[in-house]
């Protein structure tokens, strides 16, 4: 597995808890190359939570402060934008990318990741938490082009919107992020239609410890998987 990690590159929108924690995972699990995009900034509350910063780095992009924790890494590559996912500079990196990974958090961040996916034609995952408040789980979900799956727009028809100010648990960010990288590793490493022909959908319930596996059939409907329609929106 180690050998085609190596020469992979996966691009990652949003260095958040999520986010930084599936490309550390991704580091340690051999991959070669990562770009990542964020534009918001390490804040103090945030010093209790994260294993990437320090009070050195409150006020700092966050993008910056996970490229210092992975210095002197070898020959890991990370290439770091502070921009938001919509930022047409994303753009060449998800183009160059084999894999992209969202972590961003909104949703309208999500599906523009989604739908440059379906433009260039990457395979793409995306890996979310439930608010605490509420349950204690997240989910990851898969696509690649001609595989007959759910994108994330797929998932959400009805664009709900999320209350900001969530309670994000560390056990289960962290837990959801290595299962999210897990699976990038797994796709990066064959074919990844034939893994997302299994399942595409995984729901984790951290409260009882469970865990089920869908495949959710695309949604002929869904704008942000049907690369003709992306193509049009985008022109």
């Amino acid at each position: 597995m180690t050998r085609p990690l190596l020469k992979a590159r996966v691009h990652v929108g949003g260095v958040g808890r999520i986010g930084s924690e599936v490309i550390v995972a991704l580091k340690a699990a051999g991959l070669g190359s990562v770009s990542c995009n964020d534009h918001q900034r390490f804040e103090q509350e945030q010093l209790s939570t994260s294993l990437i910063g320090q009070s050195s780095d409150i006020g700092r992009p966050k993008v910056h402060v996970l490229e210092r924790f992975l210095a002197g890494g070898g020959d890991f590559l990370i290439e770091s934008l502070v921009l938001p996912n919509e930022a047409e500079q994303v753009q060449p990196y998800v183009k160059r990318a084999d894999l992209v990974i969202s972590c961003a958090n909104s949703l309208p961040a999500r599906l523009h990741l989604q739908r440059l996916a379906t433009e260039f034609g990457k395979p793409c995952i995306q890996a979310c938490v439930q608010d605490g408040r509420i349950a204690m789980g997240g989910m990851v979900s898969l696509w690649a082009p001609d595989a007959g799956a759910a994108c994330f727009g797929c998932l959400l028809p009805n664009r709900p919107r999320f209350r900001r100010g969530e309670i994000l648990y560390p056990t289960i960010t962290r837990m959801i992020a290595n299962l999210a990288a897990h699976a990038a590793t797994l796709m990066l490493s064959g074919d990844p239609r034939d893994f997302i022909k299994q399942h595409n959908l995984l729901i984790f319930d951290l409260h009882q410890y469970a865990l089920e596996r869908f495949f959710v059939a695309r949604r002929p409907s869904c704008a942000d998987c049907d690369p003709h329609r992306v193509r049009r929106k985008q022109a």
